[in-house]
């Protein structure tokens, strides 16, 4: 089966479902009472409790994008925890990754890599295994999830089915790719599609547990198996055995080299050739080159910023409504705050910037990846209050605060002169300088791309024309050229004290490695720990 012809409208789908038709549905009064929002509450309720007393298992199985299978399989007695990733290929099992929680640490072991880490601080080889595991916590019926999985439809062999249908546009959608599936002799993926169509968003919820067994797009769903409790006298010791690995450095806190971390989004398992991976947002100490992850919960998620005491960062993180959100988390603790209140709940925010007073982040948020014309710069505090517009919406990138605090530097995307307005193709864009007041006036400073303020009246940029990175003015005037240019160099960013600046540099036509640059742009060192994609450095 080749799902990847499916998946596109899947995606399409999950931003749609609030636009979801509701069809009333006749149910039997009897599912409707063992099924009513309060019993799923309650029994809900009733299991996490005894999950925080009795040893239990349970397994969650996610269907993936090319018709494997992950299968996370969590055995906890609290505090311990274990937790084994394993490839499901047909009938074939391929483990993959195993997770010992205990004693406050992560005893690692992935792949032929082994190493004992903070809670959520591993660099897997994969960082989709975070967001597999994600979604492998147990999740339960609420009173509030009502209106969001939609009606009950009824219950069987102790499993409530609540179903929101597709509108009739993303079902002729649906159909379309089964026509065109047909066509390329894909029967199979056909008939995916039209039973994608006709069952719509379904969840399933366990009646005795309150526990949600079932969700997900239809060919990407999560089911769970569990909670299974264990009764005593069923020993479980062996499972939590981790040898004689000890913490050490990788274990410590990061307090003392706070200064010398930077924050990269880096995928491991990434080698030239392939399809990119999902990026996770890693922690590079440039003194020792020591990798750890930023210990955000959520599953995966994309560097942003570091707050003034630099042991809190602000990362984008995956979010349960499928969107990508501004979440704050502390690098020792582990805590973490979700920002921007209902207005970044959905939808994609991007690259935030903390201002210098410390106590505001900048930010772009689009409707959906890839919806530049609709980008809409947002301001937003640290306490989770909600965000509120800046300016109009407009095509931009690499948007920063000045110094003064009074507003932001950013690059436009501006149509080309004389661009061919052809309906289903992509118009052709410049990038230009500009700064835009709190108040949404944008002044216009010159052509260029990049740009990374430097300090009270400096800013370095890539002259597109020039194919070169130059320095200048913050308003963009007396420009002399950064080094040699580093035309190989791209996505820069500078140090706290401003004596240094990371790059990423291009090493091939796939390969980006980290580099540091001294603040003349003479010195060029790699800093790079390990293989893989690089991508978005933050200091």
């Amino acid at each position: 089966m080749t799902p990847r012809l499916l998946l596109p409208l899947l995606i399409v789908a999950t931003f749609v479902t609030t636009s979801c038709k509701k069809e009333k549905e006749v149910v039997e009064a009897k599912d409707s009472e063992i099924a009513s929002a309060e019993n799923l509450s309650t029994a809900g309720a009733a299991t996490l409790m005894r999950l925080g007393g009795q040893r239990a298992r349970w397994t969650a199985t996610h269907s993936l994008e090319n018709g494997d299978r992950m299968e996370v399989a969590i055995l906890q007695d609290l505090p311990r925890r274990r937790i084994d990733f394993t490839l499901l290929r047909g009938d074939a099992r391929a483990p993959i990754a195993t997770l010992i929680a205990k004693s406050g640490h992560w005893y690692v072991t992935d792949g032929d890599i082994s190493g004992v880490y903070r809670p959520y601080m591993a660099p897997l080889r994969n960082p989709a295994l975070y967001l597999y595991l994600a979604k492998s916590e147990l999740r339960f019926f609420t009173d509030e999830a009502v209106e969001g999985i939609g009606p009950l439809e009824g219950v069987k062999d102790g499993v409530a089915t609540f179903r929101v249908p597709f509108t009739d546009e993303v079902r002729s959608a649906l159909e379309e790719r089964a026509t065109i599936a047909e066509a390329a002799d894909a029967g199979d993926v056909a008939e995916a599609a039209r039973m994608a169509a006709e069952a719509g968003l379904q969840t399933h919820v366990n009646v005795a547990t309150g526990v949600i067994v079932r969700a997900g797009l239809p060919g990407l769903q999560t089911v769970i198996d569990g909670p299974h409790f264990l009764e005593a006298p069923v020993s479980v010791e062996d499972r939590f055995e981790t040898g004689d690995a000890e913490p050490g450095l990788l274990a410590s806190s990061i307090a003392e080299e706070a200064d010398s971390l930077v924050m990269l989004g880096h995928c491991l398992l990434w080698r030239p050739g392939q399809r990119p991976c999902d990026l996770d947002t890693h922690l590079l100490d440039l003194n020792r080159l020591a990798l750890r992850r930023v210990p955000f919960a959520g599953g995966t998620s994309l560097p942003g910023t570091f707050l003034q005491n630099r042991t809190e960062v602000v990362v984008v993180g995956t979010d349960p409504s499928g969107g990508m959100r501004p979440f704050r988390v502390h690098l020792e603790t582990g805590d973490q705050l979700p920002l921007g209140g209902p207005r970044l709940a959905e939808g994609i925010t991007l690259f935030p910037r903390l201002s210098p007073d410390g106590e505001r982040l900048i930010a772009t948020w689009m409707p959906a990846m890839g919806a530049h014309e609709e980008a809409q710069v947002v301001q937003f505090d640290l306490k989770g209050n909600n965000a509120t517009p800046v300016g109009a919406p407009m095509a931009h990138s690499h948007v920063q605060w000045l110094p003064s605090g009074e507003g932001v530097l950013l690059a436009l995307r501006e149509e080309t002169q004389g661009a061919a307005e052809v309906e289903g193709t992509e118009v052709a864009r410049k990038p230009v300088l500009a700064t835009m007041a709190l108040d949404g006036t944008v002044k216009r400073l010159r052509q260029g791309d990049q740009p990374v303020v430097l300090g009270d009246d400096a800013m370095l940029f890539f002259d597109v024309e020039a194919k070169r990175w130059m320095r200048s003015r913050l308003d963009g005037s007396g420009a002399q050229r950064f080094g040699n240019g580093h035309a190989d160099l791209v996505h820069p960013t500078v140090s706290p004290d401003g004596k240094s600046l990371l790059f990423l540099r291009r090493n091939g036509d796939e390969m980006m490695e980290p580099v540091r640059v001294d603040a003349a742009g003479r010195k060029v060192t790699s800093v790079m720990p390990e293989h893989g994609l690089w991508a978005w450095p933050r200091w």
